[in-house]
């Protein structure tokens, strides 16, 4: 694993040249690369629906062959290939064969690739077309809802598949980042902890990792883990709503992920039941990408915190926040900001303690 430092200047350092591009480089070649993005992203979805990283483990591949076995025209799997390369992943030697990259073994499903199938599905995709947009402004509804008839979760608890799918999307993302959060969420010996969707338990086998003489159990409507490689103690599963009561007496709480996916009155609903669950002077750790607060928009060059903030009205009709909306909202849920963290990651750790 690359060093959180490193990876935090590496980060630093791409926004500051992507800056120096979009402020040099003619406008139209600048929105030309912008608007051309879904391009990659759709070789990169489809190239996770054929499991090309998981059928380049087991060797390397002659690209007739491997066509062969996919029962796909062999100049259209290589026309798919030659777009991927171009931008890392695998490589195609001169006998015309396929070898794994580093980036190319990131489409493994369990890695990255559910969540490139999640970005190139019709279905989430749909929210993010222009008329789409436009009917779920006149509509006073999310796009998501306005073009399916039901808000995303509710849409996603009417298929298995589907919500099998943003499960397996969102685990990716927790999975690569929660190396990175563990140093900016500090448990102690011996207390008791609940992971609040915490999905397929990635952050909370992390932590129980780095810190064995706490216990983490895990809130959401998947099935019970079971253990892995990583760690031989698995994580308890409650199988519970977000808007009902959570179990009690825990020490702490840990929110990943969870409040981008809703408006204030819920995400308040939710904090309060989070307050309802634990000890007093209990903690809480809100893991979130964090808006510059108002006045300070111009100060960042760093456009992925906006960019999620579409992401997640289009589809979940949620909002990223500032530091200072979450203060707003965890004081009137019952609780006291006491730290911020930062990560090596977009990620930020506030902490708070029930008041």
């Amino acid at each position: 694993m690359i060093q959180g430092w490193i990876l935090e200047k590496l980060a630093r350092l791409e926004a500051f040249l992507d800056g120096i591009k979009r402020r040099f480089l003619p406008a139209p070649v600048v929105l030309f690369r912008d608007v051309t993005a879904p391009w990659l992203a759709s070789a990169l979805s489809v190239a996770a629906e054929l499991q090309l990283a998981e059928r380049l483990d087991d060797g390397v591949f002659e690209v007739d062959a491997l066509a062969v076995s996919l029962d796909l025209p062999r100049d259209d799997l290589q026309r798919l290939l030659k777009i991927l390369e171009a931008h890392g992943y695998f490589r195609l030697t001169s006998c015309g064969r396929v070898v794994h990259t580093s980036l190319s073994r990131a489409l493994r499903r369990d890695v990255g690739g559910a969540f490139a199938l999640l970005q190139g599905s019709s279905w989430y995709r749909q929210a993010f077309l222009p008329e789409v947009v436009l009917a779920g402004w006149r509509q006073e509804k999310t796009p998501f809802e306005a073009t399916h008839g039901h808000p995303f979760f509710e849409y996603l608890g009417n298929d298995s598949p589907l919500s099998t799918l943003f499960s397996g999307a969102m685990s990716n993302i927790t999975r690569f980042c929660s190396p990175y959060l563990v140093d900016a969420i500090a448990l102690r010996p011996g207390e008791r902890y609940l992971d609040v969707g915490g999905s397929g338990g990635e952050l909370a086998r992390a932590l129980l990792a780095r810190y064995p003489d706490s216990a983490i159990e895990v809130l959401d409507r998947i099935q019970p883990l079971e253990a892995t490689a990583e760690t031989t103690r698995a994580p308890k599963v409650y199988q519970g709503d977000l808007f009902e009561p959570y179990p009690t007496d825990f020490d702490g709480v840990l929110l990943k992920n969870i409040l981008h996916d809703w408006p204030d009155h819920q995400a308040l609903e939710i904090l309060r039941h989070c307050r309802a669950s634990v000890s007093p002077e209990g903690r809480l750790f809100v893991v979130e990408c964090l808006l510059p607060n108002l006045g300070d928009e111009r100060t960042t060059r760093d456009s992925s915190s906006f960019a999620l903030d579409w992401n997640v009205w289009l589809t979940l009709s949620g909002k990223e926040r500032s530091l200072l909306a979450y203060q707003g909202l965890l004081e009137r849920a019952g609780w006291k900001k006491v730290a911020v963290r930062k990560t090596a990651t977009p990620y930020q750790v506030i902490e708070a303690v029930a008041i």
